[in-house]
C-alpha cells in the first residue's frame, strides 16, 4: 500500500463558514416558527416604508428615485417570500418547484379576476399550521426550534393591518 495516499482518520477536515450571502441560498429547511418569522420580516418592510413616508414625505424628492425604490422592494420581497416558500417546503421533503404551480395558480386567478390573495393566503396557513418532517430527509437535517417573537410580530401585524383598513 502507498502510504503517501492514505488519509488518517483522525485528520482535521475544516468546514469551511457559512458565506455572507447564505441568506439568499436555497437549501437547507424552515420549520413553522422559521417560516413565521420570514413571513413577519417580509410583512413589515412595507408597513415601515408606509410610515416612514408618512413621516418624512421628503425623502422620495424625484418620482424616478421613487419608482426605482419601489420596484427594487418588490423584487427583493418576492424574492424573499419565494424562497421562505421553497425552504418551508423542504421541511415538507417537497421540491421548491411546487411553488411554480402555484404562481400560476396566482395568475390564472388573476387573469379571471379572483384576487391572487385567495390562492397565496390559504397555500401560506396551510403552511403555517401543518407540521413538517421531525426527522432528516433529502433537504437536511430538521431546522432548530426558533422563538416565537415572530409569529407574534407576524400576528400583530397582521390585526393592525386588519383594523385600519
Amino acid at each position: 500500500m502507498d502510504e503517501e495516499n492514505k488519509t488518517p482518520e483522525n485528520e482535521f477536515t475544516p468546514v469551511s463558514p457559512p458565506s455572507m450571502l447564505s441568506f439568499l441560498s436555497y437549501s437547507g429547511r424552515f420549520g413553522r416558527l422559521s417560516f413565521a418569522q420570514a413571513l413577519a420580516i417580509i410583512y413589515a418592510v412595507p408597513f415601515v416604508i408606509t410610515v416612514v413616508s408618512e413621516w418624512a414625505p421628503t425623502l422620495f424628492i424625484h418620482s424616478l428615485t421613487k419608482i426605482a425604490a419601489i420596484v427594487f422592494i418588490f423584487i427583493a420581497l418576492i424574492s424573499m417570500l419565494i424562497r421562505a416558500l421553497v425552504l418551508r417546503l423542504h421541511d415538507f421533503n417537497w421540491s421548491g418547484a411546487i411553488i411554480m404551480f402555484v404562481i400560476v395558480a396566482i395568475l390564472f386567478a388573476t387573469y379571471v379576476n379572483i384576487p391572487g390573495y385567495w390562492i397565496l393566503a390559504p397555500f401560506i396557513l396551510i403552511l403555517l399550521l401543518i407540521p413538517g418532517n421531525k426527522k432528516s430527509n433529502d433537504y437536511g437535517a430538521p431546522s432548530q426550534k426558533s422563538s416565537y417573537f415572530g409569529l407574534i410580530i407576524f400576528l400583530a401585524m397582521v390585526i393592525v393591518n386588519t383594523l385600519t383598513k
